[in-house]
C-alpha cells in the first residue's frame, strides 16, 4: 500500500515503534528549555502517527495508574478520545487534577509536566503539536 500524501505532495511517515531523532529533535526546538521531547522521553505510551513542517500528530495511551516520566510539548492542540482524570505535576512540583470528556478539545502553551492517570479506564488522546514560533496568539472558535 502506498503511504499518503500530503496536499502539497509531500509524504507523510508513520513512526509506529521507531525512533527517529532527527524529527525528535526537529520537534523539540519548540519545547521549553531543557524539556525532553515526549517521544524521546516516554515511546511506550506516545507515537508519532503523522509529521510534517507544521505539525506533529502524536496519539496516546495510558492505562489507569500509569505515569510518564517529566516531559515537553511545544504549543499544541489535545483532543481528548476518553473521559479522563489525570494528575499533571510540572517541574516546580505543583500538580493539579486534570480531566475531560471524549470528544473535547483543548489548546495548550508550551510546557513540561508528568502525567499519571488516576482514572478507572484507559486514557487516550491526540496531540496535535505546532512546529511554529511558541506562545503565538491564538484564537478560539
Amino acid at each position: 500500500m502506498a503511504e499518503p500524501h500530503d496536499a502539497r505532495g509531500g509524504e507523510h511517515r508513520r513512526q509506529g515503534n521507531r525512533r527517529d531523532h532527527g524529527r525528535a529533535q526537529e520537534a523539540a526546538s519548540a519545547l521549553p528549555s531543557g524539556a525532553l521531547d515526549v517521544v524521546t522521553a516516554d515511546s511506550k505510551h506516545n507515537k508519532v502517527e503523522f509529521e510534517n513542517q507544521q505539525v506533529r500528530v502524536i496519539p496516546y495511551h495510558y492505562e489507569p495508574g500509569e505515569k510518564s516520566p517529566m516531559h515537553g510539548h511545544p504549543d499544541n492542540v489535545q483532543v481528548m478520545l476518553t473521559d479522563s482524570e489525570a494528575n499533571v505535576t510540572t517541574p516546580s512540583c505543583k500538580t493539579d487534577l486534570s480531566s475531560g470528556k471524549a470528544g473535547q478539545a483543548r489548546w495548550r502553551q508550551a510546557g513540561q509536566h508528568v502525567v499519571e492517570n488516576t482514572g478507572d479506564k484507559a486514557l487516550e488522546g491526540i496531540l496535535v503539536e505546532m512546529k511554529g514560533r511558541p506562545g503565538a496568539e491564538t484564537t478560539a472558535r
